[in-house]
C-alpha cells in the first residue's frame, strides 16, 4: 500500500502544469480507453474534484480530451514561510566604545551579562574600547518567535524601505522602534532594532468582485476555426484559451481543446494596506515628524513647558540652589520671542508623592522633566517619558542607567565606568614616560576603579611601578632627580588623609626640589581647591572631575551678579556650584528645544557652560542620550588652572 501510495503521488507530480487567472492545475490527456475511475486511480486524485473541474467526464470521456485537477497551494510549508522575514539574519556586531561594560553592553540590546559571555568567552576577561562583540548571532535566535525583536545590520546600497520590505515590516514601525534614526542617517553599517511580520497585525478584510474558473469544457475543433473565433464564441479571450490549452499550437479539425468556464464570485480577502507616505522623500519626512510629534510652530507662539520635580526631603540646600539657578537663567531668557512656563513640584512631600504628580493632566504635555534623584532613580518616571514622548532629564543620579533602554532618558553625568574610561585614556596617552606611585589601593573586586586599570594596563605593557598601602611610606620610596618624571595616585579621600598626603609630599618637595613630579588624585579633593590650590600647583595636581566652575571667569562673574541681583546673596560655595547647575541646564535644554523643534535628533545648540558641558550623543539608534563629558582640572606650576575637556 505504501509503494501504491508514493506511485501515485509521483504520477500525478510529474504531470504538465498551466496558471489560469492566478491559480495552477495539472492536466492530463485522455487515452484510448482511459476511464475516469482509472485515471483518479492512476493519479492518486479525488473523483469527485475531477468531476467539479470537468463536467460530463464521469460519463463522456473522449480521446485528446484535456482533464484538469487543481494543484493544492495551502501547504504547511508555505504556512510557516509566511511567519518568517525573507531577510536572511546575519550576525551582529557591536563596537565597544569607552566607557562601556559588558553590562552596560547587554542592556543595550536586552541580554544578560551571560549571554554576552556565552557567545564571547574572551569578554569574561576584560573587553576594551575598539573590540567588536558578538551581540546576534544563530545560537541567540533558537528562542526567537513572532515578537521577538531582532537587529539588523544594514548592507551597502540598502535603503529603509528596502529593509521594511524584507522583513514585513513599515518605515513607521522602524522609525519607531529606533528613535534616534532618521532616513539620512541611514546606511551601509548601521544597526537597527526591527519587529518582522508587524505588516501581519496591519491585515485588513476587503471584500473583492472575482473572476475565476469554475469548471472545463472540452471543444472539438471545427473547419475554420481559428483561436479568435473560438474565444469569441465562448466569451474568454485568446489568453485565457491558450492557457488552458498550453502546448497546443495547431488547430486540426476532429482535435480537442478544454474552454475555461469562469464565474464572477465574491470573496473576502485580507490584505496589508501600503501607506503612499513610504515611497516618497517627502512622505517619509511626514512619517519621522508624526513618530517624533514635531510641529512647526509660529515662533511668536511657541511655548516651552517644564516640569521640574526637586527632591527637597534629601537636601535642600542643593534644591533650593539648583531652583534658583534656573530661576536666573529664565529671567535672562525672558526677552526671547517664546514663553516658558516652569512647573515645581516637590516629590518628597508624601510616599507617593510622584505619582501624584505624574497623574496631573496638564503633566503629559509637558516638554522635559527636570529631575534631582541623586539614587534610585522611579522606573514610573522614566516609563512616563518614554509613553508621552517627554524628555526625562537626570540631573544628578550617576549610577541610573535608563538611558540604554528608553530613548526619551537624558544621562547628564557620565557614569563611573565611562567617567574613569575618560581619564584613564588620557593619562595613558599623555604619561607614556612617566613613573607610576600608587599611594593605598581600591578594592581588588572593583574592575572599573581607576587605579586597578592603571596597575593592569602598567602590567600588559612591562611597566615597572610602585606600590605602597600607607602615606608615611612614600617617605622611603627612592626618589630620583635624574630626570625621572613621576605621576603619584593616592586612593584617600578622607579629610585627614588628604592633609597628611600634601604634607608629606610638600616635604619630599622641598627636600628634592628638582623632583619632576605631578599628582593624579581622586574626584572627590576638588572640595580641597581653595585650602590647598598653591600645594596642588607645586604638585602639577590633576583632579578629574564632572564640574569645574571657574569663579573668575566673565560668565561666572556675571551669573553670580545676576543671581546676587535677585536673591540678595551670592550662590551658595559647594562643590559643585548647584546654582551654576540650574542654570546651565535652563539654558541649554529650553534654548534646545526651541532650536530643534522639540526633535532631539536635529541636535542642540552650542552651549558655553558654567559648570558642566554637555556633549550628548545616543549610544545606540533605540536608546536614550549619555553625556560623555568630564574634566581634568589641572594646577599647574605657573599657577594657571586649566580645564581639560575629557570627551
Amino acid at each position: 500500500m505504501m509503494m501504491l501510495s508514493l506511485s501515485t503521488i509521483g504520477a500525478s507530480e510529474n504531470l504538465p502544469m498551466t496558471e489560469i487567472q492566478g491559480k495552477q492545475y495539472y492536466y492530463y490527456e485522455v487515452q484510448k480507453n482511459d476511464s475516469l475511475y482509472g485515471i483518479a486511480k492512476r493519479m492518486g486524485w479525488d473523483v469527485a474534484i475531477i468531476v467539479e473541474a470537468n463536467p460530463g467526464s464521469e460519463n463522456n470521456l473522449r480521446k485528446g480530451q484535456r482533464i484538469y485537477y487543481p494543484v493544492d497551494t495551502t501547504t504547511a510549508t508555505s504556512e510557516v514561510a509566511g511567519t518568517q522575514p525573507s531577510q536572511q539574519l546575519d550576525a551582529v556586531y557591536h563596537e565597544v566604545k569607552r566607557g562601556e561594560t559588558v553590562y552596560s553592553i547587554a542592556k543595550l540590546y536586552g541580554l544578560t551579562p551571560d549571554d554576552i559571555y556565552a557567545v564571547n568567552p574572551s569578554a569574561h576577561y576584560g573587553i576594551k574600547a575598539g573590540e567588536r562583540l558578538v551581540v546576534q548571532d544563530s545560537k541567540m535566535l533558537t528562542e526567537a518567535d513572532e515578537s521577538t525583536v531582532v537587529y539588523y545590520t544594514a548592507h551597502e546600497g540598502e535603503s529603509m524601505l528596502d529593509v521594511a520590505q524584507s522583513f514585513s515590516t513599515s518605515i513607521e514601525d522602524i522609525l519607531r522602534l529606533n528613535p534616534g534614526l532618521s532616513e539620512s542617517d541611514f546606511g551601509e553599517g548601521v544597526t537597527v532594532r526591527i519587529q518582522p511580520n508587524t505588516d501581519r497585525m496591519k491585515e485588513e478584510v476587503r471584500s473583492i468582485e472575482k473572476r475565476e474558473v469554475d469548471s472545463f469544457a472540452p471543444y472539438c475543433i471545427e473547419r475554420n476555426d481559428t483561436w479568435t473565433s473560438i474565444a469569441e464564441a465562448h466569451g474568454i479571450t485568446i489568453q485565457e484559451l491558450r492557457e488552458a490549452n498550453e502546448g497546443i499550437t495547431e488547430l486540426k479539425k476532429g482535435r480537442y481543446l478544454s474552454i475555461p468556464v469562469f464565474e464572477t464570485v465574491s470573496i473576502e480577502e485580507r490584505y496589508v494596506p501600503e501607506d503612499p507616505r513610504e515611497f516618497t522623500l517627502e512622505g517619509r519626512q511626514e512619517l519621522y515628524d508624526e513618530v517624533h510629534h514635531v510641529t512647526t510652530e509660529v515662533e511668536q507662539e511657541q511655548s516651552v513647558d517644564v516640569g521640574i520635580m526637586l527632591t527637597v526631603g534629601d537636601n535642600r540646600n542643593r534644591e533650593s540652589e539648583f531652583l534658583r539657578g534656573m530661576l536666573v537663567a529664565v529671567d535672562e531668557m525672558k526677552q526671547n520671542p517664546y514663553k516658558i512656563n516652569l512647573h515645581v513640584y516637590d516629590v518628597t512631600a508624601h510616599t507617593n508623592a510622584v505619582d501624584s504628580v505624574l497623574a496631573l493632566p496638564e503633566v503629559a504635555d509637558y516638554d522635559m522633566l527636570v529631575t534631582t534623584f541623586d539614587k534610585n532613580f522611579p522606573q514610573n518616571v522614566v516609563d512616563y517619558g518614554q509613553q508621552n514622548d517627554i524628555d526625562i532629564i537626570n540631573v544628578f543620579d550617576v549610577k541610573s542607567d535608563h538611558y540604554a533602554t528608553h530613548s526619551n532618558f537624558i544621562q547628564l553625568l557620565p557614569p563611573t565606568s565611562h567617567f574613569n574610561d575618560a581619564v584613564f585614556d588620557y593619562v595613558m596617552h599623555h604619561f607614556v614616560d612617566h613613573k607610576f606611585v600608587f599611594v593605598g589601593s581600591s578594592k581588588s573586586t572593583d574592575a572599573d576603579a581607576l587605579d586597578i586599570m592603571l596597575k593592569h594596563a602598567l602590567k600588559e605593557q612591562g611597566r615597572d611601578y610602585v606600590e605602597v598601602e600607607a602615606i608615611e611610606q612614600l617617605e622611603a620610596v627612592e626618589w630620583a632627580e635624574d630626570g625621572t618624571r613621576y605621576i603619584v595616585c593616592p586612593q584617600a579621600t578622607k579629610k585627614a588623609d588628604v592633609d597628611k598626603f600634601v604634607a608629606m609630599m610638600s616635604t619630599i618637595k622641598e627636600t628634592l626640589p628638582q623632583l619632576d613630579l605631578t599628582v593624579l588624585t581622586r574626584p572627590n579633593w576638588v572640595v580641597y581647591t581653595s585650602k590647598y590650590a598653591d600645594k596642588f600647583a607645586l604638585f602639577n595636581t590633576l583632579i578629574p572631575s564632572r564640574f569645574y566652575f571657574d569663579a573668575d571667569a566673565d560668565d561666572a562673574r556675571s551669573f553670580t551678579e545676576a543671581f546676587k541681583n535677585m536673591f540678595g546673596e551670592e550662590p551658595v560655595k559647594s562643590n559643585p556650584i548647584y546654582a551654576a547647575i540650574g542654570y546651565d541646564v535652563a539654558r541649554f535644554f529650553i534654548e534646545s528645544e526651541v532650536y530643534n523643534d522639540g526633535d532631539t535628533n536635529k541636535g542642540f545648540i552650542d552651549y558655553n557652560a558654567l559648570q558642566t558641558d554637555f556633549h550628548l550623543s545616543r549610544p545606540s539608534n533605540w536608546s536614550g542620550f549619555l553625556n560623555r563629558c568630564s574634566y581634568l582640572i589641572n594646577f599647574t606650576p605657573s599657577g594657571i588652572v586649566e580645564k581639560i575637556i575629557l570627551n
